[in-house]
């Protein structure tokens, strides 16, 4: 069988097309990595505000699994925790948020890693977390570091 010239290079343009187009799709939504930076964003703000312990508390059971909050409340029970679990230090300042960045672990499934400039420290607070779907929403499970 016996092909013109105009129908191969159509072909041709169409397959490159398609192949184009697909390479450029959006990447897939990570919605843990959404959730993690609405939970710092929110915490940071708040913390670094008046204190006010019902929000604080009102975030953490938004953004985090009861088997979490339960071991808080027992490492600070036992006065083995004198920071705060989430943010590796014992305030926090709001500009931090602009350089607040989460990346996902390519080795550890459902596991990232939150970086922040601590304005204290002038050095980077780096704080690995592991985060679980419950129902429709991912939750932080626990914080590894």
């Amino acid at each position: 069988m016996k092909t013109n010239f105009p129908t191969s290079f159509l072909a041709c343009v169409l397959t490159l097309f398609s192949y184009a187009c697909s390479a450029q799709s959006p990447a897939p939504v990570d919605k843990a990595a959404i959730m993690l930076k609405q939970f710092y964003t929110a915490y940071i703000t708040v913390i670094a505000g008046d204190i006010n312990t019902a929000k604080e508390e009102k975030i953490r059971k938004q953004y985090a699994t009861a088997k979490l909050l339960k071991k808080i409340q027992d490492l600070t029970d036992k006065e083995e925790l004198d920071y705060d679990l989430f943010l590796h230090a014992q305030d926090a300042d709001t500009r931090v948020l602009p350089y607040l960045k989460i990346v996902k672990d390519p080795k550890k499934p459902d596991t990232y890693t939150v970086t922040y400039g601590d304005s204290f420290t002038k050095h980077d607070a780096s704080i690995k977390v592991h985060v679980i779907k419950e129902g429709e929403n991912y939750k932080i499970d626990n914080v590894l570091n």
